[in-house]
């Protein structure tokens, strides 16, 4: 074979393996894209979430439901004669507002191959994300629960779902009054 017989082999050859970068760059694109909107709403749930662990680290609130400071999270109790206190809800499982992931449960992730034990901070991760997604439920929530403080079943000082929402129910407040500043 001569030099000039191979060259438009070699060229086909050059323009299959260029075409086949680009395809290959461009699913790349659409892969990463897709793999970054989902892990941005996992961080942004994740950044709440450290945002009110930073609050809160160290203090074990034993607030009253009469808290000039706004609404805080409370803990259920099982004591003879406890009961929800006046102007709290109850946000845990079995209501519209519990988290359906629960410490210690195991659950399949599309990131993991198997199943991954959920941890409490894991638990509201995915409440979190799980609200977020849904914005008509999320913005349901913050304006039912706006102004109560909020009870479940989580020891207080570990991450808790009821905490995030507070923290949504904080946040949607700054951001209805800044609106209305002219």
């Amino acid at each position: 074979m001569t030099g000039a017989e191979a060259l438009p082999e070699q060229a086909l050859t050059a323009t299959a393996a260029i075409t086949l970068a680009v395809v290959v760059v461009v699913v790349g694109a659409c892969v990463i894209r897709l793999a970054l909107e989902e892990t941005a709403r996992v961080r942004a749930a994740r950044a709440v979430v450290a945002r009110v662990a930073r609050d809160w680290e160290g203090v074990t609130p034993v607030a009253s439901p009469t808290s000039t400071e706004g609404p805080v999270r409370l803990q259920q109790q099982r004591v003879a004669g406890w009961s929800v206190p006046d102007g709290a809800v109850r946000v845990s499982r079995g209501t519209p507002w519990g988290n359906p992931w629960r410490a210690g449960d195991r659950v399949a992730l599309p990131s993991h191959e198997g199943s991954v034990l959920v941890t409490p901070e894991l638990a509201v991760d995915l409440f979190a994300a799980w609200m977020l997604e849904r914005p008509d439920s999320l913005e349901a929530a913050v304006d039912e629960l706006a102004g109560f403080d909020l009870v479940c079943w989580c020891p207080i000082g570990e991450p808790c779902h009821a905490e995030w929402l507070l923290e949504q129910v904080r946040l949607r407040s700054e951001v209805r009054d800044l609106t209305f500043i002219k």
